[in-house]
C-alpha cells in the first residue's frame, strides 16, 4: 500500500511540514490552549486569594496545554520526510548530482569560496569531502 505523496509542503523553523497537518495542529492547539487558560482563570480566581497569583497559575495551565497539544499533534501527524540510510545509494546519487552541477554553466565552483558556516554544515552532512573530490576531479578534467 502506498501513501499519497504530500505536495503541499512548507518549511517552518527549519523543518518540512505538510500545510494540511500544520493547519490541523493549529486548529487543535490554539482553541484548546485558550479554553484551558480561561477555564483555569475562572477556577483559580475563586480558589486563590491573590489575583496576580491566579493569573500566573492560569498562564501555567495554558502553557501545560500547549505542551500536551504538541505531544498529541506529534503523535497524530507523522513526519513528512523519508530518511534513507543506504551509503551506496547516497554516494551514487551525490556523485550524479555533482556531475550534473559540474555540467551546468557555472560549474561546481570552489569549496574554498564558501563561508565557514556553510563549510561546517557540509562537513556535518558529510558532503564536504565529496564536493572537494569532485572539484579536484573536474578541475583535472578541464586542464
Amino acid at each position: 500500500m502506498t501513501e499519497k505523496e504530500p505536495t503541499d509542503l512548507a518549511e517552518v523553523w527549519g523543518e518540512t511540514v505538510s500545510l494540511r497537518n500544520l493547519a490541523l495542529s493549529l486548529a487543535i492547539s490554539v482553541p484548546t490552549t485558550v479554553i484551558v487558560y480561561y477555564i483555569g482563570h475562572a477556577v483559580l480566581v475563586r480558589a486563590v486569594s491573590d489575583p496576580d497569583r491566579a493569573e500566573t497559575f492560569s498562564l501555567l495551565c495554558g502553557l501545560a496545554s500547549v505542551i500536551i497539544c504538541a505531544v498529541l499533534c506529534a503523535r497524530l501527524f507523522a513526519p513528512q520526510r523519508v530518511l534513507v540510510d543506504d551509503p551506496v545509494a547516497d554516494s551514487s546519487s551525490v556523485e550524479d548530482a555533482l556531475r550534473e552541477l559540474s555540467e551546468d554553466e557555472g560549474g561546481l565552483g570552489s569549496v574554498a569560496d564558501l563561508p565557514p558556516e556553510v563549510v561546517q554544515e557540509m562537513k556535518d552532512l558529510e558532503l564536504y569531502d565529496a564536493f572537494a573530490r569532485a572539484e579536484e576531479k573536474y578541475r583535472r578534467n578541464d586542464a
